[in-house]
């Protein structure tokens, strides 16, 4: 009996070990469902505020490209671009309203289209200018860019760049170009008639080498020591002047113009430039030790082109300077101002 008693006793209080591990269980099961829904209802809200704030973002973004499209920056340099203007006449303009209204000078309306200044306009009346002062110009029969620029005394360069000019060299005839900063155009045509009339008229014995330009002022190249004039000289002609100066010397261009050659001469000029001046004029530099230029480059009066050498023939560092008109030698002192 008393046996059977233990085993009964032993019995329930395994039982109750057991039914409060079992409790303990479930309620360590509940506890973690509890904290895994949580973690899921954090991990949606998480993951709603991330949606939430990528699509802020992408709004955002559109609006700011939207705004770029919608107001786009202004570039000046294409605002200020030089260009040729055509203007329609409305009943009660004059000159004086239009070039106020563009911000040019009268003169520049008026001889771009070769009217007077004080023209009376009429309804209807399509002008052309420039959007600079100067005059708009219309290119002549046997006009070079070159005799304009060194008739009018503009910067060769700058009317190149202004008409964003490719080839400056092949002007179409007819073509229209802007001349910067003069009041009028002296053409070609009418210099090379009048001048021609002045000579005949004259009847002057002209120097050695051909007629005295009146529109070409050219400089001497290099400074140093005149050492060989030009003229007779051993028993031939000196086709130029020497200038005696140290190797290294600076040689610049004495015209405006356009580099033709710049390279080494097999005929004794040894290290030799060329530049073209339009009318038929060009200079030579011999003799260099360096050439600074290459050949199609353009230059102005006083842009350093070469080096004083001993190249070629020579007989002691110099330079040796030439003019040439139409091909022929001519006195550079005929041209130096």
């Amino acid at each position: 009996m008393r046996n059977f008693m233990f085993k009964r006793k032993n019995l329930v209080y395994s039982a109750v070990v057991i039914l409060a591990t079992a409790l303990t269980v479930t309620s360590l099961m509940g506890t973690n469902k509890k904290e895994g829904t949580n973690d899921q209802i954090n991990n949606i809200v998480l993951t709603d505020q991330v949606k939430e704030t990528a699509e802020l973002d992408t709004s955002s973004q559109e609006d700011v490209i939207t705004a770029d499209v919608e107001n786009p920056p202004t570039n000046s340099a294409v605002t200020n671009k030089i260009k040729i203007n055509t203007y329609t006449v409305k009943t009660g303009d004059s000159l004086e309203s239009i070039a106020a209204a563009y911000n040019v000078k009268v003169n520049t309306i008026a001889e771009s289209n070769k009217l007077s200044l004080n023209a009376t306009l009429t309804e209807g009346q399509v002008l052309e200018f420039p959007s600079i002062d100067g005059v708009l110009y219309k290119i002549q029969s046997g006009e070079t860019l070159w005799d304009l620029a060194l008739l009018n005394k503009v910067d060769f360069n700058k009317i190149v760049e202004i008409n964003e000019l490719e080839a400056p060299e092949k002007l179409k005839l007819g073509q229209k170009i802007i001349i910067p900063g003069v009041d009028k155009v002296k053409p070609l045509a009418s210099n090379t008639t009048t001048s021609t009339k002045k000579s005949s008229a004259s009847n002057k014995t002209l120097s050695r080498g051909g007629s005295i330009p009146t529109i070409i002022s050219a400089s001497l190249p290099v400074q140093g020591k005149l050492s060989s004039k030009y003229g007779p000289r051993w028993g031939r002609q000196h086709a130029g002047i020497d200038i005696a100066a140290p190797t290294g010397t600076d040689v610049f261009a004495s015209m405006d113009g356009k580099v033709t050659f710049s390279g080494w001469d097999d005929g004794g000029y040894g290290n030799l430039v060329i530049i073209d001046h339009g009318n038929g004029l060009q200079s030579y530099y011999a003799h260099n030790s360096k050439l600074l230029v290459e050949k199609g480059e353009y230059v102005n009066k006083g842009t350093q082109i070469a080096d004083v050498g001993n190249t070629g023939n020579s007989t002691g560092p110099h330079s040796h300077f030439e003019i040439r008109k139409n091909g022929s030698p001519v006195n550079p002192y005929t041209y130096i101002k």
